[in-house]
């Protein structure tokens, strides 16, 4: 009876430290998206967009990164974004540019790819950073390269107010990368040859 009475207790105890342990001091980590752009039409750019590498070298992983004072980082482990930094902003990207509605099999692409530098929340300054340094390049070589660097500013640290404010950053660089694809395409009609008419062909 008495070894009956110590295993319940045992048993007891044990479900009691486990109680301890998932009670009010532990917080589940909370998982963030970027805000979702307005639901007006985007107008499709003129060529289709592919997209390359992203890069990220910025330190941020899915886990807020924060700049403290004197250049401390820290890593806040209860708030997460959903996807990484590269891959949140590679999405918004694909929003930004949809394709043409009718894209033919040799018809000119571009392909964008970017290297980010810096996403993370400038706690002294109140600042949500994005720095991305964006490459476009056409299929007949023409590239030209951008550097977005954004900052918007938070009203006080909560995570809420964080997220809108880094989604408004990603927004503007977003909006950066899609006029480097646009003047890519102007440089490249320009240097391209006039076509022929009846008149040039004559002479």
């Amino acid at each position: 009876m008495k070894k009956v009475v110590m295993t319940m207790l045992t048993a007891a105890l044990f479900a009691a430290a486990g109680c301890a342990l998932m009670g009010p001091e532990y917080v589940e980590p909370a998982e963030y998206d970027l805000a979702q752009p307005p639901s007006e039409e985007i107008a499709p750019l003129p060529v289709p967009v592919r997209f390359g590498v992203f890069r990220n070298v910025s330190g941020a992983d899915r886990r807020f990164l924060v700049r403290e004072e004197n250049d401390r980082m820290l890593t806040d482990e209860y708030n997460r974004w959903l996807v990484s930094p590269e891959l949140l902003i590679e999405r918004r990207l694909r929003a930004a540019m949809p394709d043409p509605e009718e894209v033919r099999g040799n018809s000119e692409v571009v392909r964008l790819s970017g290297t980010v530098y810096r996403f993370e929340f400038d706690r002294k300054r109140k600042r949500a950073v994005v720095g991305v340094n964006y490459s476009a390049r056409l299929s007949d070589g023409g590239r030209l390269e951008r550097d977005a660097f954004n900052e918007v500013p938070m009203r006080d640290d909560s995570p809420a107010t964080a997220v809108q404010a880094m989604s408004a950053a990603v927004e503007k660089s977003a909006a950066a990368a899609r006029m480097l694809v646009q003047e890519l395409l102007k440089e490249a009609g320009e240097k391209a040859p006039a076509p022929e008419t009846n008149e040039t062909k004559t002479k």
